[in-house]
Order: structure tokens, then C-alpha cells, then sequence
């Protein structure tokens, strides 16, 4: 699956607009979406120029009957053959003035996109069109109303959208070359109906972002980079055959202290170099670096929780006392992206028995290999805590002299 829809959530949760593109078989039109929580006047501005005027804020069924707007239906007229749920119209009660303007509407917009807002904040009939999405979504109905309601959701930015049809300057809808042309021109990202629904499918909702040669001092890699919707990055490291049996694999939290530093308070370059020698020496891997800085806590609190070791805290009693967890990582995303490769059996080159107990989970034949940390003056009591009380199974190598 390609990027095109990280790319298209990611602008939606900067605010921005993006084109939602139908097939050639329905509308074959284009519709400007953005998400209506953080449309801006600006942006309601600009879809009214370069549409036909007709701004539509699609909500739920239920989100419509809360608002108490009716959808619009007639017994003496046959429906539209795209079965288009419209709603009566409204605007802010209070807080614009003629309801017409770019700026009263998106004011208006953001008004019922808000949980709190209820019927009495808006009044009926108004200049801002309403559009039901089918309860199911693109399973219901295949859509631009639901389309963009599909698109804010995996946003994580609920299931209100504000739409328009782009509109062509030769007074038709814009389609093919001539909407690819319009995206470009406003630096609009793009992304299909099917797209969108795939992504959708996918239960995982994680994709690869990007993937380059990595030539290192120990090696030859392949690195990429895995996202999802939350917009978490995870970076993968893997070498030769993974479809192999007994692959190495490693799950590796960030150190920024240890690895860019070369800090001597604990063995966290060790183990990454240890590990990235180790599939150079078997020619097989997979690395994922996860951006997990001090255990889940972050490079500041982390920081904070250094001040207190060297006061004599050990690395728990720290944690504990600038009030942060003992462990604060979660290991599903990295999951996630574990699937997506073709493991059969892997050989798990870890300590921590919690990595061991979390990836059993999707794996059924994980061999569990131990790396050995050397100790020092500054990492002793590091490692013994880890050893003692957080039951990590470490080989202790002496420091040379």
C-alpha cells in the first residue's frame, strides 16, 4: 500500500485540505474534504471559490438527530441515483451575522462538529447544507459523504467532515488530468475512495512510509520506515531471507543518551551494536527501532529521573519518584509492524522477558537468545536493578582494564 493516505491524514490533522477522488464508474468528480473540528475560514474560503458554492457538513445519523436537523425526503419525487442523504440546512444562532460569508460558515461548521454544541446553538433553515453519512460508512455506501467521513475518523478526528464538489472555471465538474493538475497547483494531497477503504480493511492500519539501502560499519541493511494513524514512526532494520526459518529479530526502545552520547549509565548502544553484528554474521534479521526514549517516558523526564541515580536512586526509584511508570512502553504498534513481515520462526534476541511474553502472542516458535552487557561503574547498579527486580535475563561481561 503506498503513503498516499498517511500523507492525505496527516494534512487533515494540520488543518489543511485534501481531495477525495471518485472512480470513473460512479461521479468521477473530486470532492475538497476537511476535517469540520479544525476547518479554518481561510480554508471554508477557498473551497467555496473553487467549487459551486454548496458547502456541506457531513455527520452521523446520529450527530443529525442530536442537532435535530430531519433529513430532507419526499415521497413525490424519486431520489437521486446516488442515494444522497441531505439535511435540512442551519447556521450558528448566535456568533455571525448574514450566515453566508466563508467566515460564518466555518464558524457555523465548527459550531456542530463540537460534542458539546447542542440544538438550541443553531438555527434552521441556514446557508450551511447537511449530509448524512450511512452508519456503516463505505460498507453502507460507497460515497464521498462517507468517503469523508472515513478519511477524518482514521484522522482521529471524529466523523465530521466539511465538503465541496471541485468545480471547473469552464463551469463542469473537475475530473481526470485537469483535478491532478488543480492538486498540484495547491499542493493538495490526493487520495481515492478505494484507498481510503482499503486502509480502512487493513487492521493493522500500519504502512510502509519509505525504505532505502543502509550501508553501515557493520554492514549492508535495508532501512524503512513503518507509520500509522496516530502518526508514530517505527524504523526497520533487516538484512537477507526473511522468510527463513529462525530469523533474528530484536525490538530495540531508543536511547538518545546511550547511542548518540555514548553514554556509560547503561548498555543500550552494546546491545544495538551486538545485535546489528549479529545479522551481518548470520546474513538474516530484522530490527525495530522504536522511538521509546527512557523506557516511555521521554529524553526530559528521563533526564530528570539521571538526576535522581545520581543521588544513589536506582532506575526504578527514580522513575517512581518524578511520578512516571517503572516501564511506560506498549509494544502493539511494533506488533503490528512484526506481521506485515513473513516470519515463520524467529529467534528473539532479547533480555526482557516482557518483549518475550508479547511477541509469543503472534508468534508461536520464538527461541529466545540472550545478549551479554558489560558492566562498568556507571551501569552496575543499572543492570543489577534489571536483573533483580525487573527479572531481565542479562550476561554480565566484566569491563576490560
Amino acid at each position: 500500500m503506498s503513503n498516499t493516505v498517511l500523507k492525505a491524514l496527516e494534512s487533515l490533522k494540520q488543518g489543511r485540505p485534501i481531495i477525495i477522488a471518485d472512480s470513473k464508474e460512479r461521479e468521477n468528480e473530486g470532492d475538497l474534504v476537511a476535517s469540520a473540528r479544525m476547518v479554518t475560514d481561510g480554508t471554508v474560503n477557498f473551497m467555496v471559490q473553487h467549487s459551486s458554492g454548496v458547502l456541506c457538513l457531513v455527520m452521523t445519523e446520529d450527530r443529525m438527530k442530536e442537532l435535530k436537523l430531519t433529513k430532507l425526503r419526499t415521497e413525490d419525487h424519486q431520489r437521486d441515483k446516488f442515494m444522497t442523504n441531505f439535511g435540512e440546512t442551519f447556521e450558528a444562532a448566535e456568533g455571525i451575522t448574514t450566515g453566508i460569508s466563508a467566515k460564518d460558515r466555518a464558524y457555523s461548521v465548527r459550531l456542530a462538529a463540537d460534542p458539546s454544541t447542542t440544538y438550541k446553538d443553531i438555527i434552521s433553515p441556514g446557508h450551511v447544507f447537511t449530509l448524512a453519512a450511512h452508519k456503516n460508512l463505505l460498507k453502507g455506501r460507497r460515497g464521498h459523504t462517507e468517503a469523508s467521513a472515513t478519511a477524518c475518523e482514521l484522522a482521529g478526528l471524529g466523523q465530521s467532515a466539511v465538503i465541496v464538489e471541485v468545480a471547473s472555471p469552464s463551469g463542469g465538474i473537475m475530473t481526470g488530468n485537469e483535478l491532478t493538475n488543480f492538486a498540484n497547483t495547491y499542493n493538495i494531497d490526493i487520495v481515492t475512495i478505494d484507498e481510503l477503504e482499503e486502509f480502512y480493511d487493513n487492521p493493522s492500519r500500519v504502512i510502509k512510509y519509505s525504505e532505502s539501502n543502509l550501508p553501515t560499519q557493520f554492514g549492508e541493511f535495508k532501512i524503512s520506515v513503518w507509520k500509522n494513524t496516530s502518526g508514530e514512526e517505527i524504523i526497520a532494520v533487516a538484512k537477507g531471507d526473511l522468510q527463513g526459518e529462525g530469523v533474528p529479530v530484536r525490538f530495540h526502545s531508543q536511547c538518545l543518551t546511550g547511542e548518540v552520547f555514548h553514554s556509560l549509565k547503561c548498555d543500550c548502544e552494546e546491545q544495538l551494536d551486538r545485535f546489528l553484528q549479529f545479522m551481518q554474521e548470520n546474513n538474516q534479521g530484522l530490527l525495530l527501532y522504536l522511538n521509546q526514549e527512557g523506557r516511555g517516558i521521554g529524553i526530559a523526564d528521563k533526564i530528570k529521573a539521571y538526576s535522581l541515580q545520581d543521588q544513589g536512586r536506582n532506575t526504578i526509584e527514580a522513575n517512581l519518584e518524578i511520578g512516571k511508570p517503572i516501564d511506560a512502553r506498549n509494544w502493539d504498534f511494533a506488533l503490528e509492524v512484526l506481521k506485515q513481515y513473513p516470519l515463520k520462526s524467529i529467534k528473539l534476541v532479547t533480555n526482557n522477558p516482557d518483549k518475550v511474553k508479547a511477541v509469543s502472542e503472534i508468534i508461536n516458535q520464538v527461541e529466545v537468545i540472550h545478549l551479554p552487557s558489560t558492566v562498568n561503574k556507571y551501569n552496575q547498579g543499572y543492570l543489577e536493578t534489571k536483573i533483580k527486580q525487573l527479572n531481565h535475563n542479562i550476561r554480565i561481561n566484566k569491563e576490560k582494564n
